[in-house]
């Protein structure tokens, strides 16, 4: 919420330096009970999508990288429920379409490079996806859409890297040694 916001806005909006470290606390501490409390078999929907991802993104941002995964992991799993991974071309229109479609993209590159990170397998499988990908200056103008762009090709990489390091088959090939 004050990301990257400089203690000289803190006035403009109204707050304290104390104030905005108390926010930020129970910010963390309710993220993190909500982590804890999290519910495996929660019905799949857009909300729930999006809670577990914010919960993601939170614990990534702590360092907490195996418990960031897990969530990313079912936040991914809640996508493909909902059949974000498929959705037909051209549906981006609506604003609802175009959500989906959003969180769909958000929580593919954050799952495909935690399981890389984690050195575990990706619980979206490029050949299931069929869902347009975002386009280059067309979907996200100006630098944040080039550096997205450069995130979800990195992330379409490890897809494919991935597997050729972590899976059960690559562990049972010899290495190569000069």
């Amino acid at each position: 919420m004050f990301l990257g916001l400089k203690p000289a806005r803190y006035l403009e909006l109204g707050l304290k330096d104390s104030d905005v470290g108390h926010i930020v606390g129970l910010l963390a501490r309710n993220a993190a009970s909500s982590v804890e409390a999290f519910r495996v078999c929660a019905e799949p929907a857009v909300e729930t999508c999006q809670a577990v991802t914010l919960l993601g993104t939170f614990c990534m941002k702590s360092g907490e990288l195996s418990k960031a995964w897990r969530l990313m992991s079912a936040a991914a799993r809640t996508c493909i429920d909902l059949g974000y991974h498929r959705m037909p071309l051209g549906v981006r229109g609506s604003q609802n379409s175009r959500k989906k479609w959003h969180i769909f993209w958000y929580v593919y590159t954050y799952e495909k490079g935690l399981a890389f990170t984690v050195g575990r397998a990706s619980s979206i499988p490029d050949y299931d996806v069929s869902t347009e990908r975002p386009r280059y200056p067309d979907d996200m103008p100006g630098i944040p859409g080039r550096t997205y762009t450069a995130i979800l090709e990195l992330a379409m990489l490890q897809g494919e890297i991935q597997p050729q390091l972590f899976s059960a088959a690559a562990s049972q090939l010899p290495l190569d040694t000069p």
